[in-house]
């Protein structure tokens, strides 16, 4: 998923990636954790479901976080 544009009509700044392995899921996010990143994150892990045994959320590539 890349930048989508969030409620207010703005870009987010953040790129999410899912990736399933097995029974776990792991979600990679990069880019800056600001107003309306939440709603990406929020669909990244509407897919989770409870065949998932593991959720793993990687932010090491996350370069700045808003309050």
């Amino acid at each position: 998923m890349g930048p989508e544009p969030s409620g207010d009509g703005s870009r987010t700044l953040i790129n999410v990636d899912v990736r399933h392995c097995g029974s776990s899921i792991l979600i990679s996010a990069t880019g800056e954790l600001v107003e309306g990143a939440g709603e990406v994150l929020q669909r990244a892990l509407d897919h989770v479901t409870m065949d998932e045994r593991d959720l793993l959320v990687d932010l090491h590539a996350v370069t700045a976080m808003d309050v």
